[in-house]
Order: C-alpha cells, then structure tokens, then sequence
C-alpha cells in the first residue's frame, strides 16, 4: 500500500438561515480509487477529527465497504463510527449483485446517517493540506514503530531532532511488519497532528485508525 499525500480532499457546502439552527452538509470529493484513506473535517476547536476509507474485495466474492470515523484526537477515543459494507455474492434479493464500485458512490449511501452526526457533534469540511508525508517542518519531527524487548507489542513514538521523542501509543499487536504510517494531518490551530496508521491484516479488508499528537508537549531527551 503506497502512502498517500494529497492535497484537499472535500468540499464543504455550508448554508447559513438567520433565526435557525446551524446546519452543513459535507460531500465527497477525494480519491476514488480503492483502498484510499480520506480526510473529511474538524471540530470548530480543532479536537475532533472526521475520516474515513473506502476498500474493495474479491477474495470470496466481489464486495466493497466503506468506513467513516469521528475521533478525539486529545484523547484518541472513537466517537462515532460507521461502516457499510456490500456483497454481491451474499445480499438480499432487491438489492441482488449490487456494490458500489468507487468511494464517491459508496459515500452517497451513507451520507445522509453521517451528515446528521457531523452536525451533532460540529464538524466541518475541509482538511487542510490533507495527508503529509513525515518528517514534519523545522522540528524534524517523524514517527517511529518499535516492537518491545521481552514481551509481546509494539510502542508508537514520535521523535524530533530538536525536542527528543515520546510513546504516543502502543499495543499487544505482536504483527507490526503488518501496521505502516501513512502520514499524518493538522489539526487546524495547528498544535495537534493526527497521525495516520494503517494495517493490513483484517482481511478481506484493512483497517486505518489516527494517533493524536501534540507537536510540541511531553517529548523528553536521552538522559533527561
């Protein structure tokens, strides 16, 4: 799986009506290729990311799914989640051989249930730059997994030249030539990364989750 880097990936339509509830709608305008991790959004306080993905499959039988995710990225938590998939070998019959072939149409059949928890929770379109390629700016700063010494699992660490580095997260995962780093996206105040991990071991489809980072609090030096 190539790592992806491109710029702006959505286009927010927004509409204001005076004397009535706030209201967005976010519609996709990212990769349609398959297996393609897109960013959607932030919160208004640049806490909360959106994003998601969108995978075929033929292994058993031609399918495809789609996955979109709302996180903290101060507390790494999964707010909201939702994942549809189709499956033309296993569907009933009024939808019989029917799966959406590329993200943007897979994106209108769930659009809808996501827009409403979009509003819910105060995401907005747009995500910058999109996904960047580490090393990061000035501060050097890259990402690094590193499996543990004696016990099963692996630590995921940030690392800067100028501030020392820190464990961002780690697991009891023992398969990390299965997990990649993708890259990693602003939040917009600019003081939070998110960084972009990806396995491929769920078959018949991969999973991608975010690390939150502050860029420049909790690094230590060797020896400090």
């Amino acid at each position: 799986m190539q790592n992806i880097s491109y710029s702006l990936c959505l286009v927010l339509i927004m509409s204001f009506t005076a004397g009535t509830a706030l209201s967005q709608e976010i519609r996709y305008d990212g990769p349609n290729e398959a297996n393609a991790f897109f960013p959607i959004g932030f919160s208004g306080d640049g806490s909360l990311f959106a994003y998601g993905w969108f995978e075929t499959t033929g292994m058993i039988s031609n399918g495809s799914a789609i996955t979109i995710k709302v996180q903290n990225l101060v507390t790494d938590n999964v707010l909201y989640e939702k994942k549809k998939d189709w499956d033309e070998g296993n569907v009933g019959p009024e939808d019989a051989g029917y799966y959406p072939k590329d993200a943007e149409k897979a994106w209108e059949l769930v659009a809808g249930e996501v827009n409403k928890k979009f509003v819910q929770l105060d995401i907005w379109g747009g995500a910058g730059a999109g996904v960047l390629p580490f090393p990061l700016g000035d501060l050097g700063l890259y990402v690094e997994i590193r499996e543990f010494e004696g016990e099963p699992g692996y630590g995921v660490y940030a690392v800067s030249e100028e501030l020392g580095e820190k464990m961002i997260s780690s697991s009891g995962n023992s398969y990390i030539e299965e997990i990649s780093v993708e890259g990693f996206v602003w939040n917009p105040e600019g003081t939070r990364i998110g960084v972009i991990m990806h396995e491929i071991s769920g078959a018949p489809y991969s999973t991608y989750w975010v690390i939150g980072c502050h860029v420049s609090s909790g690094f230590r030096k060797a020896g400090e």
